[in-house]
């Protein structure tokens, strides 16, 4: 009879662990992501260049560009943005002071968020990664929104010393079906930042 009740015993305490997980994850399921993501991809390469402190290009990435872009689903207010090259090559552009550029760091395409719908090639190059970069804004400094159509920029490659400046400038246009833009070189004294030809990234939308 001992035995018995010690069988009754043990199953409720099982039975009131289980009820005490179950009410855990359901408060945790009941906490949506206020962030949600755009993701754009190109259809054919485009190029980044680094430069020499000599202010020349010294360095071109060739590769499939994309964007994952970072928004509050309620206020629709861009919050950041991944900008970057699938199945990159590198090539050394012939400038006067014969520079070879910096080696860049690359990444493989399984370490990139949303991967299961770019489909990108090794090696992907990450020209804008989360954070560190300024906010990103309209002409008139108001937030940009992921829903607008009007032109967009952010500042990146940021250095430390002489008050602390950025390097590059990214300007963006984007309707419903099209993203268009690219980079600006403005760093004059120390030229590392990066640039593009006129907007020569180009991407479509994907659907998560």
């Amino acid at each position: 009879m001992k035995r018995v009740w010690l069988l009754v015993l043990s199953f409720l305490f099982v039975g009131l662990v289980a009820c005490g997980g179950g009410g855990g994850e359901s408060t945790s399921s009941s906490s949506p992501n206020p962030i949600s993501a755009n993701l754009w991809m190109g259809t054919t390469p485009t190029s980044i260049y680094t430069f020499n402190w000599n202010t020349e290009r010294d360095q071109r990435i060739t590769g499939i560009p994309f964007m994952i872009m970072y928004y509050n689903n309620t206020t629709h207010k861009i919050t950041d943005i991944k900008l970057g090259l699938s199945g990159v090559k590198v090539e050394i552009v012939p400038n006067p002071m014969n520079t070879k550029g910096i080696p860049q760091i690359y990444m493989h395409a399984s370490d990139i968020e949303y991967n299961s719908y770019f489909q990108l090639n090794d090696p992907v190059y990450l020209a804008v990664g989360i954070g560190g970069k300024s906010t990103i804004t309209l002409a008139n400094g108001d937030p940009a929104l992921n829903n607008s159509t009007a032109p967009f920029s952010f500042y990146t490659d940021w250095h430390i010393g002489y008050g602390g400046y950025y390097s590059t400038k990214w300007t963006f246009t984007h309707t419903p079906g099209h993203m268009i833009g690219g980079a600006t070189m403005i760093d004059t004294f120390t030229s590392l930042g990066q640039d593009t030809d006129l907007n020569a990234i180009s991407m479509l939308p994907i659907n998560p």
